[in-house]
């Protein structure tokens, strides 16, 4: 019979003795089970121990340093509560100054949901696990456990400073659309800035609203130290660091994934990637995935959150452990939580959710009716019309034109019937108008029609539109129109139409790719043959190798190959 390894597995590894249970080993979910099933004497008197509870407190009332007793009492949550021996009526919870404060839950609850939450569990499995509340109670203790991921990068993380080989780059987090799917324009999206220590694989990462050089250089300058060698794209808010004491090194990804400098001196070859980073991405991304994204007034505390759990990962201790060693730091059973974060707890990015909203990236567009024509006319504005010698013309009951203008615009006159007014049909008939004339047929007239009938009226005007199009106003009876004449139909010199200038197209600028920047010190050069596509990369390869030649639909395959 093989001997069986008493190595490996939570089970063969746990805990008989509660006495040797400690925050260290407590992930293990045996050892778990075995403590907090235990009566509440028993819970209680081991997190006295592990300093999770107050052994005793002093009376605030009182303010003469009389320290308070644990007495029974059989109203209160846990059963105890602390009493002043001098006045019995000063009492206190037993869970004052702790982590548990002012929570009517039980701590074998509480405990658990911790332990969940640090497993990586979604909040929905969170709340099954511990029977708290998903949507209310589970919600506001998870917001409790990133407030101590916020105070440990206010403690640990935001005056640290790494050296060695460094990687930067950005990212852009939020919500991205595939395949023309959705509205580009709606969702949270915030670029984060990150930094990877390559020796410890430690990472920094803040929220930025611009990632221009007054941005990102005080944050590298912060946590890099000088001398470090820096590897990153070709980025132009990168391109001054050789300057400022550091050794920066770029690999343009347009072109390759990794770079090849050769010192001058040495010939040493130096391969250079950002490898580490984009993978550091990839993780920070999938932690968003699993909860389905997350609001931007929150977003700070699952970038904190995120460097908790790599900072544990590089540090080579346990999770629960060090969650509790930081909770004992926060809540020290003598005094209210000492929490040193600030709010905004990054100072290169706008928290606000006031600015990511999805009504200030919409555009609200009219429906269209039937009369409304699709010309060049339409697009423009009312200031444009009048410099280009455009008047807006409208037309009473009447029949009289109204070339009038109100503070740029135009005075819509109330209409009954104005496409049977006659002096309508004036402004486009000539008496000299020919049977193929497209305007008559629009209108329902023909040169045939007694013209006579129809007194023609000039409105005195200086200049006159040469282009006729319908808008429609407030109902199909309000009409106003933007007239003007041919000029072979203008009788007097003194109605020749303005000269307007035509709109020209606007010149493309061209892109200067501010990602295609290519730097190094001065004692490197970039190797011969590096850093543009291979030939079997190329164009012409990949048309070789699956151009027609390679595959005929038609000659020698058959559907059933591919069924």
């Amino acid at each position: 019979m093989a001997q069986v390894r008493r190595k490996g597995g939570s089970f063969r590894t746990r805990e008989r003795n509660i006495a040797n249970i400690n925050t260290a080993n407590m992930h293990n979910p045996w050892n778990f089970f075995h403590l907090f099933m235990q009566d509440d004497d028993v819970v209680q008197s081991w997190m006295r121990e592990q300093n999770l509870l107050a052994t005793h407190i002093r009376c605030s009332i009182c303010n003469d340093g009389t320290v308070c007793s644990l007495r029974k009492r059989s109203k209160a949550t846990d059963g105890v509560s602390f009493r002043c021996p001098v006045n019995p009526s000063h009492e206190y919870s037993m869970r004052k100054f702790t982590w548990f404060e002012k929570s009517q839950l039980r701590i074998q609850d509480i405990m658990l949901f911790n332990q969940k939450y640090l497993e990586g569990c979604t909040l929905k499995q969170c709340s099954l696990d511990s029977g708290i509340a998903y949507k209310s109670t589970a919600v506001d203790w998870a917001s409790f456990v990133r407030e101590l991921f916020k105070e440990n990068f206010a403690r640990n993380i935001k005056e640290l400073q790494l050296s060695g080989e460094i990687e930067l780059d950005e990212s852009l987090f939020g919500r991205k659309v595939k395949y023309h799917r959705g509205n580009p324009t709606v969702g949270t999206k915030v670029w984060v800035f990150g930094m990877v220590e390559r020796a410890t694989n430690r990472i920094i990462l803040y929220p930025v609203d611009t990632r221009d050089a007054a941005t990102l250089i005080p944050l590298i300058r912060k946590h890099v130290a000088p001398g470090s060698e820096i590897y990153s794209d070709g980025w132009s808010s990168y391109c001054n660091l050789n300057e400022l004491g550091f050794s920066h090194f770029t690999v343009l990804h347009n072109y390759a994934f990794k770079k090849v400098y050769v010192n001058k001196r040495t010939q040493e070859r130096k391969y250079v990637h950002t490898n580490r980073i984009e993978g550091s991405w990839k993780h920070s991304k999938d932690y968003f995935r699993r909860m389905s994204g997350t609001k931007r007034t929150q977003f700070e505390g699952h970038i904190a959150e995120i460097m908790f759990r790599n900072q544990v990962a590089c540090s080579g201790g346990g999770m629960t452990s060090q969650f509790y060693d930081l909770l004992r730091d926060v809540y020290t059973l003598e005094a209210p939580p000492s929490y040193t974060y600030t709010t905004p707890l990054f100072s290169t990015w706008t928290m606000d959710d006031s600015v990511d909203t999805d009504t200030q990236s919409t555009t609200v567009v009219p429906i269209l009716s039937d009369f409304d024509i699709s010309d060049d006319v339409y697009n423009r504005s009312t200031d444009e019309d009048i410099s280009n010698g455009v008047e807006r013309i409208s037309i009473s009951s009447t029949g009289e034109m109204n070339p009038s203008t109100e503070h740029g615009r135009s005075v819509r006159h109330r209409n009954t019937s104005p496409i049977d007014s006659p002096n309508i049909r004036s402004l486009f008939h000539t008496p000299s108008v020919s049977s193929s004339d497209p305007l008559c047929d629009l209108f329902g007239s023909s040169p045939d029609d007694d013209i006579a009938d129809c007194d023609r009226t000039i409105v005195p005007q200086t200049q006159l539109p040469t282009h006729v199009s319908v808008e429609p106003v407030a109902s199909t009876s309000h009409f106003v129109h933007y007239a003007q004449s041919e000029q072979s139909s203008l009788s007097s010199p003194s109605l020749q139409p303005a000269q307007v200038t035509p709109r020209r197209k606007k010149k493309r600028v061209k892109y200067t790719g501010k990602s295609s920047h290519v730097c190094c010190p001065d004692a490197y050069t970039q190797e011969e043959d590096e850093g543009g596509r291979s030939k079997r990369h190329s164009k012409t390869a990949r048309e070789t190798a699956y151009g027609k030649s390679s595959f005929h639909w038609g000659e020698w395959s058959d559907d059933s190959d591919f069924a």
